[in-house]
């Protein structure tokens, strides 16, 4: 109220009296991405709805009865009753900002029977800093980062009409670099790693939630997790017996390196009778080298209809192998001791 003319894009329209029993308007008049100040002639006398709202921030929006007078023009005054804001974002308190973009809901502070809160709008994939323009009142305003949906942080914040506010966004955590190897002295695996990140034992059976999971990525990937210790769940997702666990910890704002060693080992199988090649579909069974109690081994893992020449990747240990032809039953081929 009083503030400056807006200098911005606008969208007019306006509605004739409402009609039948459901109360529809009909469209008399638009206008699109015209400046404040705009005329639109040859309206005739009468009441009538009018819409504006803004073509570049559509989510602001106003609407009134007007009524057209005989004979003479209006002149109609549209308080837009809004203010600036923008929303500035780290992963710890104070700390700098973080360059991931995220995504901000804006919602009304209050939640309705169901539980469920109105949303004004949503803005997507913006940077630390970004300014928007939003209604006079208070707001529930929740923030995602775009690419590690698992990392949110909300606050009520209001906004002042004609004012402009600089709002800080906590989202407590840390990035992490992930590196693995098969062995203490090898190279970086070339291979796909998947990556689960588990949280501490809830409920009588003690399971733990998913914090974040990350599947096919490769060695040297770098991620963002929320600040706390964490159990984390690694495997190769071509290889899936072969796995590892440990628990690491984030500190807010922290950046931190992490190796891991699968202390795995690459394995060919070929198969040949009487020093010929087997060009027929194996079945692969690898058993733990050690037996129970009862005289069972483990599996560790099999593979079914596989060539000769087979290759693929094992935990570091002792093993019984057993090779069968597929397509003969009982024909077994090999077994180790």
């Amino acid at each position: 109220e009083g503030g400056p003319e807006w200098t911005g894009q606008l969208g007019i329209t306006l509605y004739g009296p409402p009609q039948g029993l459901e109360g529809k308007r009909k469209k008399i008049a638009s206008a699109w991405r015209k400046k404040s100040g705009h005329v639109l002639k040859g309206v005739k006398a009468g009441k009538y709805l009018l819409e504006v709202l803004l073509a570049d921030h559509r989510h602001i929006k106003k609407s009134r009865e007007i009524t057209v007078p005989q004979g003479a023009g209006l002149t109609e005054t549209v308080v837009l009753n809004i203010g600036q804001v923008r929303f500035d974002y780290s992963l710890s308190e104070g700390g700098k900002p973080f360059s991931w973009q995220a995504g901000w809901n804006v919602l009304e502070p209050k939640a309705n029977f169901e539980g469920k809160r109105k949303r004004l709008v949503n803005f997507w994939r913006k940077k630390s800093g970004t300014v928007f323009w939003l209604p006079a009142g208070k707001w529930l305003i929740g923030g995602v980062l775009a690419d590690a949906r698992y990392m949110k942080t909300s606050k009520t914040i209001e906004v002042v009409p004609g004012g402009a506010e600089r709002h800080t966004f906590n989202f407590n955590g840390g990035l992490v670099r992930f590196d693995a190897k098969l062995s203490e002295e090898s190279q970086p695996f070339k291979g796909s790693l998947a990556w689960k990140v588990l949280g501490k034992p809830k409920g009588l059976e003690g399971k733990r939630p998913t914090i974040a999971s990350f599947w096919r990525k490769k060695s040297g990937s770098i991620f963002v997790l929320p600040a706390g210790e964490w159990q984390l769940f690694g495997e190769l997702p071509d290889h899936r017996h072969v796995r590892l666990t440990t628990k690491i910890a984030i500190s807010p704002g922290s950046e931190e390196l992490h190796v891991f060693n699968f202390k795995a080992g690459t394995v060919r199988f070929d198969a040949t009778v009487e020093g010929k090649k087997v060009d027929n579909q194996l079945g692969l069974e690898v058993l733990s080298g050690k037996a129970d109690l009862s005289g069972k081994r483990k599996k560790i893992a099999s593979f079914w209809r596989k060539k000769s020449g087979h290759i693929t990747i094992l935990p570091a240990g002792d093993y019984v192998l057993s090779a069968r032809l597929a397509d003969v039953k009982n024909c077994l081929l090999y077994t180790s001791d």
